[in-house]
Order: structure tokens, then C-alpha cells, then sequence
């Protein structure tokens, strides 16, 4: 006997059901309200200088340190409470500086402070923050003004270490050297105590004449026309301009107007922070701390995180500028929440202290961090322990560039390091292998240094290389070689070199992916550092053969391991770094192939299957026979077609799914109209309504798609 529900239960199951599922919706909502609510929140201060940091600038910053703070957040927090940033602006002044950080550092959630870029600024807040207890992560390369204080530390280099590479610029480039500077400037100071120090033992050049003006002193026309006539008759062939930003940007510009192109050091402001006309720029040689890298080399950590985050920025001269700033930030917060965890958890004010213990292990390189951007550890003086590379932009040129004349840090200690500008000039790219996870690729490789190159001294880290002895499967062959004299003297090479590569596909995206082929060269010898300097974006080779790939962009990046060497028996660590420059291609696969031979033939089918819907259901086998011969038809298109070797479904794999699915749909949809026409049920309404589907809905469902997602 057939029983029939009644009407009404099926509708009370039905409420009761949606009510189980809104409590639950509820509930969930209440419980992360509730968890977020009564965590402890915990408060890091970013002080910033909104006078020299532009609202672009600030805007990448913020958005980095943003991102930064909510991913920490997603991830447990910090120390298991949420984190939170407060913005303080010291406006380049030691009184604002002293005045945001006093009326802020009451407040026991706040735990720690990062910023403040100026040793000037950060020697106001020594006692108050040091006292305090608070942890602070600055921007001071003077590490006198926080000496005593366990709980501050810099991520800028020390002004020692800036001193010796500049005592070693002027020894290669200047006679007679004339300083200009902000008097009252701590850093400013610093540094011409040091390089006097290290100048007393060396008669290589001397310093003729000092020019001190006040922080605040506005440079006159007649005070700027004064400088450049004592230029002139002191004969200064070197410049060193350790001034804020707008004093060092007239100085330039008037040496300019009065055609004293002479050689200029930057010590207190980056080069892409100078404002000057652009002839008047592209002529002036310029030297500075390149602080955020190798110019025109894209940290490889930055460009996944660019990538991953959809960063967009302005292209100009400060986007590295920016990316680096915004980068320092956000590992310093990172390396807070780092230190804060190293200890159980505790109430807000223990945490100050906590954080400042937690902080003691990354002296001397005893942890270190390993952040977004770079590696973190700092030496006995709280200083940040980083490569101090100098920055260079030649006279008529406005790229900058390293300069010839380099230093990397290994065992604590700087070595002299040989610069390479490098160049690839690709030829061709093709015999992509997705299974074998390699390329093949030919290309003219151009090296220039200030001293010679041996191909030996460069190892092709990611060739295929020979299974017996581990050798690359390279063929090189030396085209040219020759030196032009000059000071220095700079020797030239160009080599043609093909070989097969391995690259790490990205199938997801398949057939319609972009790929990633990259070169990478290193050092054979870690002991013998190379650095190398590629050649801007506008001048790099855009054109070559690829068959059956498309062109999109290329950048070129680096990447830094620290080698780590210990020593138990007298408890020392050894870092040593190695530089991996990695020249990549962007290209995306052609389409064409696809079309062809996959999702054309599967078109087909999907049309002959929607042309048996107007099919008589009486004709009901001839109908079925068409719709299973399409859905066996699409499957067997499948085993046949090209499928790369994946662990995720590619879009390829989603078009043949979406195919089956659609197809059976229909199918499904033909045997209900059968099942109504042979019983007779009469119900007019239900075959109506698959009538819809199968002659308007299914055509509209795959126009859609294709248009949407495969086109």
C-alpha cells in the first residue's frame, strides 16, 4: 500500500532543519565574537616621519604592516592575544618625537616600538623608552645613544661599518673631499668622527674643508652660491652631504647650475629621495647606502610576496624604496611576535619584559629570524648584522647601479666582494618539459668587472646535470674578451650558452598557465662572494624564439642563504653568505593547441548532444544512444588529450568534468520525459519545466562558462 506523507510534516522537518542550521550559524558567530572579545590585545607603535615619506610611500608601508598584523592575527595572534598597531607621526622632530612615545607609553598594552628613522630622534627617546622597559626596534645607526639598554635594538647598519665603506670609496675616487652636513645631526657627527679616525694612516685623500649649517637652517641663495664658489676654490673633487633631504637636494642642484659635476656621497638620504631637474640629475655621479638591495634585483622573498598579496605600485625610481621600507616593518613586527613567544604567555606588562628576553637570543646570531624579506639577527651593540652595499649612479645615467668597489660581511668581519654586471641576452627558449620539469634554452651571457672573470668562478645552480659525476650539462664557448682602459680598467666577456634547465611548474591554471623559467648563477665558492648588477628593465631582451609559449615578463632576482658553521667546543657560530641571482622569464602557454585538439571536439559533442533534445521522446533509444556515444565520446577524449602531471585538478580537468556533468544532466533530464511520456502521468508542469532546461537553460549554462571561464 502506498503511504503519503502529510503536507504539513514535510514542511515542519523542513523549518526544523533550517533552524538546526541557523543555531549553528549562530552559534559559530557568537563563539568568534565572544573569543576575539576577550583576548588580550596587544599594541605595537610604528612611529614614521610623514614630512619625508610621501602618501605613497605611507601607503605601502601601512599596507604591508597591515597585511603583516592580520596574518599574524589569523594565525593565533600574538603571544595568543590580538595585535594591534598605533600610528605615530614625529614629524622629523626630537620634541614630537619625545611627545607621541610619552603619551603613549602608559598604556600597558602597548608593548614595543618600531620606527623612527634617525639616530637624531631616537637619542631623545633613549632614557624614556629605555627606562621603560619597552622593547623598540628603530632606525639608529649610532648605537651609543641606546648604549645601556638591553631593550633597543636598530635594524639600520652601524655607523662604523657605513664609515668603512665610505673611507674605502673615497680611497678609489677622491683627492681632495669637502663635507657638507647638518650640525646637531648625531649621525652626521658619527660618521665624520669614524672616518677621520680611519683617515689619520692614509694620505690618499684629505678633507679639505667642513660645511656645517643647523638642522632647521634654510639655505639661502647667497649661502648656496657661497658653497659653490668655495667648491671651486678649495678644487673639491669629492662631495660627501650628510644633510636632510631637502638641504641635500639644493646642494646637488646648485653644484649643478654652477656645472660642478663632481662625484657626491649621500650619507643621510637614499638616492631615490633626492629631488633635482632631471639633466641636472642624470649628469651628477651619485654614491649612497644602498639600504633595500641590489638596485633593479627583486628580492625573491618580495616578489612572492607582491605576487601573493596582488601589491600594485607606482613604477618609478622609490618603488624599491617603498617595498624595502614597507618590508622592514613588517619583519620587525614579525620578529616581536617571534621573540614574545619564546616564553609562556603572560599578562601585558610582563610582556615588555618577556619580549626584551626574547630579543636577547638573536645577539651574536645565537636564533635568527627568518622573515618575510630578509634574515634578522643583530650584533653585541644591537645592531642589525646586514650586507651595506654601495649604491651607485653613474653621470649620465639615471638607473642606479652597485658600485664596482663592494663589501659582504662573513664571520663578522667585511671582505672585499667582485661585482658582476651581467646581462642575458636569450636566443631561444623551447623543449618545455612539464613531466621532466625542464627547458631547454640558449642564450648570450655578457659579464664586466673592474678585474677579470674566469666562467669557472660562476655555477649554473638549477642545469640538468650529469647523473655519473654531477657535472652541468652545459656547452659554453667564450665569442669575446677584451678591457677598456680607464679608472678603472674594466674587462668585458660575452659567452653563448645553451643547456637544458629545471623550473618549477604551476599546473593549476593549465592549459591557460603562466610558467616561471628561470636561470640562476651563484658563486662556486662561498668564500669568494660575487655580487652581480643586471641591466635595468627598459634595457634587458624581450625578444626570442619560444615555440608554443607567449612572452609576458621578466625581472631578475636574488636570494641570500646564510651558511651556518658551528663551532661546539668554544661555543661560536660562522655565517657565511651565498647570493643566488636568479635572471626569470614569464612566459604563458599558447592557447592554440587547446583549442584545436581539446576544447573544439568537446564543443562538438556538447552541441550534437543539445541538438538530441529536439529529438521526438518517442524516438527515446535513437535520443539515449546519441547522449551516451557524446558522454563515452567526451571520456575518451579525455585519456587521449595531453594532461600534464599534477597533484591538483587543472582547469583542463575542470572543462572535462564540467563536460560530463552537463551531458548527464541532459541525459538524466531524457529519461524523466520518458518516464512521464510512458506513464502518462500528466503532469504538464515537470515536463515543462525539463523541456526549459534541456532547450534554453543548458546552451545559456555552457555559453556562460566557456565565455566566462575557459575564453
Amino acid at each position: 500500500m502506498h503511504l503519503k506523507t502529510p503536507r504539513h510534516l514535510t514542511q515542519f522537518t523542513a523549518f526544523l532543519l533550517l533552524g538546526i542550521a541557523l543555531l549553528v550559524l549562530a552559534g559559530t558567530g557568537v563563539y568568534q565574537f565572544l573569543k576575539g572579545r576577550f583576548r588580550q590585545t596587544y599594541t605595537i607603535g610604528v612611529l614614521y616621519n610623514a614630512i619625508n615619506l610621501s602618501p605613497e610611500d605611507l601607503k605601502v608601508v601601512k599596507f604591508m604592516i597591515d597585511k603583516q598584523v592580520k596574518e599574524i592575527n589569523d594565525q593565533g595572534g600574538f603571544a595568543g592575544g590580538t595585535l594591534k598597531i598605533k600610528y605615530l607621526n614625529d614629524g622629523g622632530s626630537r620634541k614630537t618625537a619625545y611627545k607621541v612615545v610619552r603619551e603613549t607609553i602608559n598604556d600597558e598594552n602597548l608593548v614595543a616600538y618600531l620606527g623612527c628613522w634617525s639616530s637624531t630622534r631616537v637619542q631623545a627617546l633613549t632614557e624614556l623608552v629605555g627606562k621603560a622597559g619597552v622593547a623598540f626596534i628603530g632606525g639608529y645607526s649610532v648605537p651609543e645613544v641606546a648604549k645601556g639598554y638591553n631593550n633597543m635594538f636598530s635594524y639600520e647598519t652601524g655607523v662604523k661599518q657605513n664609515a668603512f665603506i665610505l673611507h674605502g670609496l673615497l680611497q678609489a675616487k677622491a683627492r681632495r673631499v669637502m663635507v657638507i652636513a647638518n650640525s646637531g645631526d648625531v649621525y652626521s657627527e658619527a660618521l665624520l668622527d669614524e672616518l677621520k679616525l680611519m683617515h689619520r694612516s692614509d694620505t690618499r685623500y684629505t678633507i679639505v674643508q667642513e660645511k656645517w649649517y643647523p638642522l632647521r637652517f634654510k639655505l639661502s641663495p647667497d649661502t648656496l652660491q657661497a658653497l659653490a664658489e668655495a667648491v671651486k676654490a678649495t678644487k673639491t673633487d669629492f662631495v660627501i652631504i650628510s644633510a636632510y633631504p631637502v638641504h641635500t637636494s639644493k646642494v646637488l642642484q646648485t653644484l649643478a647650475d654652477h656645472q660642478l659635476y663632481i662625484p657626491a656621497f649621500s650619507a643621510f638620504v637614499d638616492i631615490p629621495e633626492i629631488e633635482m631637474e632631471p639633466d641636472a640629475y642624470k649628469q651628477t655621479e651619485l654614491y649612497d647606502i644602498s639600504v633595500f638591495g641590489i638596485p633593479s634585483v627583486l628580492n625573491l622573498r618580495q616578489q612572492l610576496y607582491r605576487s601573493k598579496n596582488k601589491l600594485e605600485m607606482k613604477p618609478d625610481r622609490k618603488s624599491e624604496f617603498r617595498l624595502g621600507l614597507g618590508g622592514l616593518h613588517a619583519d620587525a613586527i614579525g620578529l616581536l611576535k617571534e621573540a614574545a613567544e619564546l616564553e609562556n604567555h603572560g599578562d601585558p606588562v610582563d610582556m615588555r619584559k618577556k619580549i626584551t628576553r626574547g630579543l636577547q637570543h638573536y645577539i651574536n646570531g645565537e636564533r635568527i629570524y627568518h622573515g618575510w624579506f630578509s634574515d634578522w639577527y643583530f650584533n653585541e651593540e644591537h645592531v642589525l648584522v646586514s650586507e651595506i652595499l654601495l649604491g651607485w649612479k653613474p653621470a649620465g645615467s639615471m638607473n642606479l647601479l652597485l658600485a664596482p668597489q663592494q663589501y659582504v660581511i662573513s664571520d663578522s668581519a667585511y671582505q672585499p666582494a667582485q661585482v658582476l654586471y651581467t646581462n642575458i641576452d636569450m636566443v631561444e627558449l623551447n623543449q618545455v618539459n612539464d613531466v621532466d620539469k625542464t627547458f631547454a634554452a640558449r642564450f648570450f651571457l655578457s659579464l664586466s668587472s673592474v678585474s677579470p672573470v674566469n666562467i669557472s668562478q660562476l655555477d649554473f645552480s638549477n642545469t640538468v646535470r650529469n647523473e655519473n659525476n654531477h657535472q652541468p650539462i652545459l656547452a659554453l664557448k667564450l665569442l669575446k674578451a677584451d678591457s677598456v682602459s680607464g679608472k678603472p680598467t674594466i674587462y668585458n666577456y660575452l659567452y653563448q650558452v645553451s643547456g637544458n634547465f629545471h623550473f618549477k611548474p604551476d599546473l593549476r591554471r593549465y592549459p591557460f598557465d603562466e610558467q616561471q623559467f628561470t636561470i640562476s648563477l651563484q658563486t662556486n665558492s662561498a668564500y669568494k662572494p660575487l655580487l652581480m648588477q643586471p641591466a635595468s628593465r627598459p634595457r634587458r631582451d624581450t625578444v626570442f624564439d619560444s615555440p608554443g609559449w607567449l612572452y609576458q615578463s621578466n625581472y631578475v632576482g636574488s636570494e641570500e642563504a646564510l651558511i651556518v658553521s658551528s663551532n661546539k667546543f668554544i661555543n661560536t657560530h660562522r655565517y657565511i653568505p651565498n647570493y643566488q641571482f636568479n635572471f626569470t622569464y614569464v612566459l604563458k602557454r599558447a592557447k592554440v593547441d587547446f583549442f584545436l585538439k581539446t576544447l573544439t571536439p568537446l564543443l562538438a559533442i556538447l552541441m550534437i548532444t543539445y541538438l538530441s533534445a529536439f529529438i521526438p521522446i518517442r524516438e527515446f533509444e535513437a535520443l539515449a544512444a546519441i547522449q551516451v556515444t557524446a558522454l563515452l565520446s567526451a571520456i575518451a577524449l579525455y585519456f587521449s588529450a595531453y594532461k600534464p602531471p599534477s597533484q591538483f585538478a587543472s582547469i583542463s580537468d575542470n572543462i572535462f568534468i564540467f563536460t560530463y556533468i552537463m551531458i548527464t544532466t541532459l541525459i538524466a533530464s531524457s529519461i524523466l520525459q520518458y518516464w512521464l511520456y510512458s506513464k502518462q502521468t500528466g503532469r504538464r508542469e515537470i515536463a515543462q519545466a525539463v523541456g526549459i532546461y534541456e532547450r534554453l537553460l543548458f546552451p545559456l549554462i555552457v555559453v556562460v562558462y566557456t565565455v566566462f571561464f575557459i575564453l
